[in-house]
């Protein structure tokens, strides 16, 4: 049986905006990878960089929340 799905714009977006979240999220686990290897080798640089910690929670909050229906 073939049931088809329908999905409104609304749930493409988020889906989309989910998606690209998941995507700079594995972008970062890289970077922390490479960074760990830089640690290693004593060629490791600190930066301060200010960040909103409001945003950053609620992004992770909207991936839970995409991700578990």
């Amino acid at each position: 049986m073939n049931k088809d799905i329908i999905v409104s714009n609304t749930d493409t977006i988020n889906m989309l905006e989910n998606q690209l979240l998941s995507q700079r999220m594995v972008e970062n686990l890289v970077n922390d990878l490479l960074d760990m290897a830089k640690m290693e080798n004593f060629s490791f640089q600190l930066n301060e960089k200010y960040f909103n910690l409001s945003h950053l929670i609620t992004q992770a909050l909207n991936m839970v929340v995409h991700t578990s229906f």
